[in-house]
């Protein structure tokens, strides 16, 4: 007789237990075991995880919500049933999309270093730093001429005879110098051609009165000067633009 009430008690402890504890695997669509997965008892908060072969095992009774949580797949909530606690129970996940937004690519470099620094968006300071650089291209090697005075002809001896012979020659102090070097252009005057280049508009754009344009154009200039010729001849306009932006606000102020 005790051995039949063991036996009934056993049997009982073992059904009890089987129904305590849930035992599954959590797959993919493709039935592929899924690994780390959060799973947790909405009711009493216990949890756990998938291993590398997707099994898991978690204290719940019929009637409970199991959530299922992972980075990868769709959340899910399953019901459990009594029937879940007979067979080991497979709940398939769907796999997680994330859509991306379309990203446009506004800067594509050239290989150009002049014309790609002059197509970046530039801050006060960035702007600064590429005007240096600029400046320091266009420059190039210094190009320093050194003063040099003219012997007059009367102090000159064709033979040194240890005697010097002064020959004096009127003509030389009246005659004009055909090599002189002429004066650089003004910049004022190409302050009509980088009007006309940029157009009205920009200038409209910058806040400058129409009647000041040239004053303003020739002032930038001015501010530039040790490479703004260099510049000019070479049509370089978006260094200009580039100029005219950023001297607007000073000149704004002055007026």
């Amino acid at each position: 007789m005790k051995t039949i009430l063991l036996f009934i008690f056993s049997l009982l402890s073992a059904t009890v237990f089987s129904q305590s504890v849930l035992m599954g695997t959590v797959t993919d669509e493709n039935g592929t075991p899924a690994a780390d997965v959060y799973i947790l008892n909405l009711q009493t908060g216990k949890e756990t995880y998938s291993n590398r072969y997707g099994t898991f095992s978690i204290p719940a009774k019929a009637g409970e919500i199991v959530r299922l949580v992972s980075t990868q797949f769709e959340r899910k909530d399953k019901k459990i049933t009594q029937q879940d606690f007979k067979a080991n129970m497979e709940i398939p996940l769907e796999t997680r999309y994330i859509d991306i937004k379309e990203v446009k690519i506004g800067f594509i470099p050239t290989g150009d270093l002049r014309y790609d620094l002059n197509r970046l968006p530039r801050r006060k300071k960035d702007e600064e730093v590429n005007y240096k650089i600029q400046q320091s291209i266009a420059m190039g090697a210094p190009n320093i001429t050194e003063p040099h005075l003219k012997t007059p002809s009367m102090f000159r001896s064709p033979i040194n005879t240890g005697t010097p012979i002064i020959s004096i020659n009127l003509s030389d102090f009246s005659r004009k110098k055909k090599n002189e070097v002429q004066p650089p252009l003004k910049l004022s005057q190409y302050s009509s051609t980088i009007r006309a280049v940029l157009g009205k508009e920009f200038f409209n754009k910058l806040k400058i009165p129409e009647d000041k344009t040239k004053e303003f154009v020739t002032w930038v200039l001015i501010q530039h000067a040790e490479v703004a010729v260099l510049y000019l001849k070479q049509r370089d306009w978006s260094t200009v633009r580039m100029w005219l932006e950023d001297g607007a606000e000073d000149f704004l102020a002055m007026l």
